[in-house]
């Protein structure tokens, strides 16, 4: 007769393998039934051709997505409350089922993860980021195509110019940048913030200003007490601003933007040029500022000093050496460039460079 201790080593062998294969089974059942709840969640997003909103809103700036025609068949009512969290931040990741699916897939048992849908991979910090302000920009498409049912994002809008989150505050500005006037509820919450953190300002949240016109007047003495602020950014911003509320502060302005013109900083520079031109369209301040970003070339403003020499014209044709010099030295191919740099030594009555790394053989006559 076998002995019991000989059989009890073998019973509790076999009984723990079945526990573990219960264990796995249950493990996949449940998980098997998350992935059917992540599912169902999704499945209450409004869709186009099968796909969810939240897809399409994931496909900004993906060529060939069709994802705005897809936006535009939900209408805005659909659209809005998934374009406010995407622009405030959230679910950019995807969903708290999507995450969790994607966390847990790998430990799915082999036979039931093959008849499952491969997880949705987790987009880069720099194109969640991207995303957050293409949101931001279709907003403004709304706000041209369909103002009156777009204006319901306004309002929500507003507290998003005060999150935390820095492309978050500035996707939220330019959607509100496409509302004009009707952005007025933003005007309290800017001029806070300029008031008390304008670190938190940007450049986009003065332009909802200016939309907003009288509005926004409210806004006139905290721009005034910005002027001499000793960053130059917010500076030379607020005195464009104050002068598009309130033109009568044009010698104000115009003492900013002169000292800023001969900053350290070439965006700085950059934008007292432009507004000086703006200011009295007289060349003897502008030009000048122009042909040094010209001479220089560590910075990314050539493009814009081009387009404005082409404004002024013959007044800046003592840029045209400065001009011929960046073409020369630059490895600028992009055919909009060449093509307002042409332009431009035109406008001033010059001559389009000839050699083999200039204009016209990189442009042609087109």
């Amino acid at each position: 007769m076998p002995s019991s201790s000989s059989e009890s080593p073998k019973g509790a062998e076999r009984l723990a393998r079945r526990a573990t294969k219960r264990r796995i089974l249950l493990t996949g059942f449940a998980l098997l039934v998350v992935a059917g709840l992540a599912v169902m969640w999704s499945s209450r997003e409004p869709t186009v051709d099968g796909k969810p909103i939240s897809y399409w809103i994931s496909e900004f700036g993906t060529s060939g997505s069709g994802n705005e025609a897809a936006l535009d068949k939900l209408g805005p009512e659909k659209t809005i409350p998934y374009l406010l969290r995407t622009i405030a931040g959230k679910d950019l990741q995807g969903s708290g089922w999507q995450r969790f699916y994607r966390r847990h897939h790998g430990k799915i048992p082999g036979f039931l993860r093959q008849r499952l849908p491969a997880p949705q991979a987790a987009p880069t910090p720099g194109r969640t980021e991207y995303v957050q302000i293409r949101a931001g920009y279709y907003l403004v498409h709304l706000a041209d195509k369909q103002p009156l049912a777009a204006g319901r994002a306004i309002r929500p809008l507003v507290p998003l110019l005060e999150s935390s989150n820095r492309i978050a505050r500035f996707s939220a500005g330019i959607a509100l940048s496409g509302f004009g006037s009707n952005a007025a509820p933003a005007v309290p919450v800017i001029e806070k913030l300029l008031r008390n953190n304008p670190e938190k300002v940007h450049d986009v949240m003065l332009s909802v200003l200016e939309k907003c016109g009288p509005k926004a007047t409210v806004a006139i003495p905290t721009l005034k007490n910005r002027l001499g602020s000793t960053n130059g950014n917010v500076a030379i911003a607020c005195a464009r601003t104050l002068w598009a509320l309130d033109p009568s502060q044009a010698d104000l302005v115009r003492s900013v933007a002169k000292k800023i013109s001969a900053a350290a900083d070439a965006g700085n520079r950059m934008e007292s040029a432009s507004l000086l031109w703006r200011l009295d369209k007289d060349p003897v301040p502008v030009v000048p500022v122009l042909i040094g970003l010209l001479n220089e070339d560590d910075h990314p403003f050539d493009y814009r000093a081009i387009l404005l020499l082409k404004r002024i014209g013959p007044e800046a044709n003592n840029a045209i050496p400065a001009l011929t010099a960046r073409l020369n030295r630059t490895k600028r191919t992009e055919a909009f460039f060449l093509k307002a740099a042409a332009e431009a030594l035109d406008a001033m009555g010059g001559v389009t460079p000839t050699n083999s790394t200039t204009v016209t053989s990189r442009f042609g006559n087109q």
